[in-house]
């Protein structure tokens, strides 16, 4: 299963904080496929959010003890750049 983004249920157009959800997908989808690694390009299309946006959830992340972001090939697009992985 895909980890999706919460849309608001207020019926306003304000946009909603997302970096919660964004936090909690890339958690999810990262977790679900440990030791493997994905890097902030594939985690947006998988988490269906802009590029900045799981950029910056990947290095919040990978500050905690339970991620790391380093060097390594992806596991979805076969790159080697900056990628994250559950420890």
């Amino acid at each position: 299963m895909t980890p999706r983004r919460l849309r608001s249920t207020t019926g306003s157009d304000s946009r909603v904080d997302s970096q919660p959800d964004v936090a909690a997908g890339l958690a999810g989808l990262i977790t679900s496929i440990k030791p493997l690694a994905l890097c902030d390009s594939c985690i947006a299309l998988d988490v269906r959010v802009s590029l900045a946006e799981a950029h910056e959830a990947s290095v919040n992340a990978a500050l905690s003890a339970a991620f790391e972001r380093t060097l390594q090939r992806c596991h979805r697009c076969g790159r080697t750049v900056e990628a994250i992985c559950a420890r």
